[in-house]
């Protein structure tokens, strides 16, 4: 019986001493304070944690101010955060003792903490996104203009949060197919047809001319494909009822704004005492188109359409007269629905002589036997801007 309790507590006193030691190591490992300040001189109560651990704990001249803390069984590292925090000041652990000490690039200590890493932008400029950070971070930043990349110098904590800003500010933006048709329709022509070539019915009722195959909601057209709109435009053009000015299809950035000139480009030379330069005129339509991805499939499109045509030579060889329409305007639609822009008129003025062969060249009576023409034509500009939001992967096999 002696030996089996003697054996009894020789094990008891191993599993205690097991016991103390791994208290000791967790202790050493991680020691934790308990104590209460109120109103306190934060270097005197970090002198006071100091004491009560025996950790080495190092604070920069710029560390000061009061602390109000509870600490009851807190470690010692997250106790220290709890009171650096309020200052903005950083705690960095080096091997056994702890450094304390301002995030402010300017302090001397700043450099003990701080960490260099370089952000290389991928689908944004570093021109965009440097406006974009928000003014407490820009002490850490460096820009690389050429090689669009950010560097960051900062302490760990907030190199972590500037890099979250640029990971949410670096995604790739929405692209958009935007395909616009553009033509002229006799206005005649226009007036022939009447109503029902652009009439429609907002609750939803089909048209009953060539556009039957639209269907409408609200003053939106919504086009099932906008090919067979073209293909009906060919129609009318091949009856000389219409001319297609311009059918291109691009694939522009949300926000992007895509220029489209479809006309000519007049050269003027101009001369000034024994200097002369040519002036450059373009005469036709242009057409200027945002898409913008708003929420989800819902696009803002800006437009701004301009014709332009010659009205005559000013005096003394100043120059070319030139007469515009613009207009500007914004529209929200859906994803894939078609616009249509009219109301703008372009004037067609021509002449047209015609004479009897022979006699309309003699001389005093070929008056009698010649005739000149004059005529006015008036043709409606027509728009159609279909702009449709495309899958990323859509958009890079396009």
């Amino acid at each position: 019986m002696k030996r089996i309790a003697l054996k009894q507590f020789r094990m008891l006193v191993v599993y205690l001493l097991l016991l103390s030691l791994s208290s000791m190591a967790v202790s050493a490992e991680e020691p934790t304070v308990s104590m209460m300040f109120v109103q306190d001189d934060l270097r005197d109560a970090i002198t006071e944690l100091m004491l009560q651990t025996g950790v080495n704990i190092i604070m920069d001249d710029s560390v000061y101010g009061l602390v109000t803390l509870d600490l009851v069984d807190v470690p010692l590292e997250q106790a220290l955060r709890m009171m650096a925090l309020p200052g903005g000041y950083e705690v960095y652990k080096i091997d056994d003792f702890y450094f304390i000490g301002s995030s402010n690039p300017a302090s001397l200590s700043f450099r003990t903490f701080a960490r260099t890493e370089t952000y290389r932008l991928k689908y944004v400029t570093s021109e965009e996104v440097i406006d974009l950070i928000p003014n407490v971070y820009t002490p850490y930043v460096k820009v690389g203009y050429y090689s669009n990349a950010i560097t960051i110098t900062a302490p760990p904590s907030i190199a972590e949060q500037i890099l979250a800003v640029l990971r949410d500010l670096d995604q790739p933006a929405p692209q958009i197919l935007v395909q616009a048709l553009v033509t002229e329709i006799s206005r005649s022509e226009l007036e022939e047809w009447g109503a029902g070539l652009l009439s429609y019915d907002p609750s939803g009722e089909r048209g009953s001319s060539w556009l039957d195959y639209i269907t409408y909601e609200n003053s939106v057209f919504n086009f099932g494909l906008f090919g067979k709109v073209l293909a009906s435009l060919r129609a009318l053009e091949a009856e000389q009822k219409a001319e297609i000015k311009a059918n291109p299809r691009v694939i522009a950035t949300s926000g992007e704004t895509v220029d489209l000139f479809s006309g000519e480009t007049h050269f003027l030379a101009l001369t000034s005492g024994t200097t002369g330069r040519l002036e450059e005129v373009n005469v036709g339509v242009s057409l200027n188109v945002t898409p913008r991805v708003v929420d989800g499939n819902l696009l803002r499109i800006s437009i701004a359409p301009e014709v332009s045509h010659l009205s005559g030579l000013l005096g003394n060889n100043e120059g070319l007269s030139v007469r515009r329409s613009a207009v500007s305007t914004d529209v929200f639609t859906e994803s894939g629905q078609t616009l249509l822009l009219a109301g703008m008129t372009l004037q067609n003025t021509s002449n047209t002589d015609s004479h009897v062969p022979i006699l309309g060249k003699i001389p005093l009576v070929r008056w009698f036997f010649s005739e000149r023409s004059d005529s006015d034509e008036e043709r409606e500009l027509l728009i159609f801007i279909t702009a449709e939001i495309l899958p990323t992967a859509s958009a890079a096999a396009f």
